[in-house]
């Protein structure tokens, strides 16, 4: 998935964690440690997480020094993938249950859009979808089984051309325009459902929703300008949307949107959505403090609250993707150090 990121206002004291004043969170105790312990790259932030627990993420190099892109398959052994030292936009790389993963790499000190096989192996993503140049392909998300969705900008036959395509099995499909509106893709569920939003160089961008062989459906009210975050297996979405400036937090259960509930006295930027509906997102505190947050059945806590004793030494939680077993990855700081965590409820 692909998270846009803001600063927003600390929780209130007088309500921490709650969403309405003297309720209770009924959610489950968390257990959090680190991610890549031991030799190879060091993870520093995630951006993926799979429903059978593989990661990916970015890190750095424990011998060079640099910048690179990782995965871990099944949340075990960390492994940098190739081609992604030092890279320019690293992205945020997308992993599957099989561990194929779709993101940006680096050939020629140029930065191009690439799939990796499970055993590693890169494969250039410009011929795939038709592009001259791979370096206007970016990948936006994967799901579970393996078919994932692309923006692109770069030149088709020697013309310039933009939108996007759903990649299944090595075929491109692609997005089709929705009222003659170019269509870019982020979001991809297991069901193929592609979610994505309309070219905002042609008026206000709106969400939409397609699926192979039927039309381009809109989600959001025409002028409402939106940007989807992420998407159940349900087709329920969750992101932000802007009115008069104000970015507010919304949930669209597919035929119509909701604001978020407040999360104390201000808004949780949402980041995953389970199949059951649990929410993870972040708020931000005082100065650059940033906090991770679970909302369920229209309560929010402070993952940080939720935490058993494993919660020694870490501070500064932010969360970046959820699965659907509620299993929160992100990062923060591990006795001061900055780390990666997974975040694994004890019951449901």
């Amino acid at each position: 998935m692909r998270s846009l990121k803001t600063r927003l206002l600390p929780l209130s004291m007088a309500v921490v964690g709650l969403f309405a004043a003297g309720a209770a969170l009924a959610a489950p105790t968390y257990r959090i440690e680190v991610l890549g312990k031991g030799h190879g790259p060091a993870p520093k932030w995630a951006s993926s997480i799979s429903d059978n627990g593989s990661v990916a993420g970015g890190a750095v190099d424990s011998e060079t020094g640099e910048s690179v892109s990782f995965r871990a398959h099944r949340g075990k052994k960390v492994e940098a993938l190739a081609e992604t030292q030092a890279m320019h936009y690293p992205g945020k790389p997308q992993v599957s249950d099989a561990g194929v993963v779709v993101g940006r790499y680096q050939r020629d000190w140029d930065d191009h859009g690439g799939v990796w096989a499970a055993d590693g192996t890169v494969t250039d993503l410009g011929p795939i979808v038709g592009c001259d140049d791979s370096r206007g392909v970016y990948p936006q998300s994967i799901n579970d089984a393996g078919a994932y969705v692309v923006e692109i900008d770069c030149p088709i036959g020697g013309v310039s051309t933009r939108g996007g395509f759903l990649v299944r099995d090595g075929v491109a499909v692609k997005v089709p325009p929705s009222d003659g509106r170019v269509t870019f893709p982020i979001l991809i569920n297991r069901r193929e459902q592609v979610v994505g939003v309309t070219d905002y160089l042609t008026g206000t961008p709106y969400a939409f929703i397609w699926e192979e062989g039927k039309p381009v459906r809109r989600l959001t009210p025409l002028g409402l300008e939106v940007y989807p975050e992420a998407m159940n297996d349900r087709g329920h979405l969750v992101g932000m949307k802007v009115i008069n400036l104000t970015w507010t937090p919304f949930l669209h259960d597919g035929k119509a949107m909701r604001e978020l509930p407040l999360c104390g006295q201000h808004d949780v930027w949402p980041v995953a959505i389970s199949n059951d509906g649990w929410i993870a997102g972040n708020f931000y505190g005082l100065g650059v403090s940033r906090d991770a947050a679970l909302i369920r059945d229209g309560q929010c806590a402070e993952l940080q609250s939720l935490l058993d004793d494993s919660a020694a030494g870490w501070s500064e939680l932010s969360a970046d993707d959820m699965n659907n077993d509620g299993v929160i990855v992100g990062h923060g700081r591990f006795e001061g150090y900055r780390r990666v965590f997974i975040a694994t409820p004890l019951s449901r």
